[in-house]
C-alpha cells in the first residue's frame, strides 16, 4: 500500500459496503442494458430482491435507493461491474448469474446489449460455459409458457 493510498479510494474500494449491495447493483445494470427501463422491470427487480435468501431482513426499496446513489458514481457499467463482482462470494456467483439469465429472459426478447453484459458476467463470475447453457436452456423453457 502507497503512502496516499488510504487517501485517495477508488470507487472499487468504497462503492459496495457488502454482498447485498453488489448483488443489487448487477441486477438493476443488467435491467438496464437494454437502454430502457419500465415501471414492470423496477417492480420485478424488487420482487425479486425481497424473495431472495441473500436479501433477507432488507427493505426492497432502500436496496434500490442504494443502487441507484451507487451507480452514479461510476463512469461505466464496466467500471460499476468491475467493483460488484468482486463483492460476490463463489457461493453466490451461480444463483446471481441463474437470476440474471432470468431477467432477461422474462420479457422474451434478448437484444445485443443483455447478451453483451450477460456474456461479460459470465466470464467475471467464472461461470463455465456447460452450467451457463444448462442455464440458459432450462430458463428459456421456464420463460416460454
Amino acid at each position: 500500500m502507497g503512502l496516499f493510498d488510504k487517501f485517495m479510494s477508488t470507487n472499487a474500494e468504497t462503492a459496495f459496503d457488502n454482498e447485498q449491495d453488489a448483488y443489487a447493483a448487477i441486477m438493476f445494470a443488467v435491467m438496464v442494458s437494454d437502454g430502457e427501463i419500465s415501471t414492470d422491470e423496477i417492480n420485478n427487480t424488487i420482487a425479486i430482491i425481497t424473495s431472495k435468501k441473500i436479501f433477507a431482513g432488507k427493505n426492497a426499496e432502500e436496496v434500490h435507493k442504494k443502487v441507484v446513489a451507487n451507480m452514479k458514481k461510476f463512469k461505466t457499467m464496466d467500471e460499476l461491474l468491475q467493483a460488484a463482482v468482486v463483492k460476490i462470494s463463489p457461493e453466490q456467483k451461480e444463483p446471481l448469474f441463474a437470476t440474471l439469465v432470468d431477467m432477461v429472459l422474462a420479457d422474451g426478447v434478448v437484444n445485443l446489449n443483455e447478451q453483451q453484459i450477460l456474456e461479460k458476467l459470465q466470464q467475471s463470475l467464472s461461470i463455465n460455459n456447460d452450467l451457463a447453457s444448462k442455464i440458459i436452456e432450462v430458463l428459456l423453457i421456464k420463460n416460454k409458457g
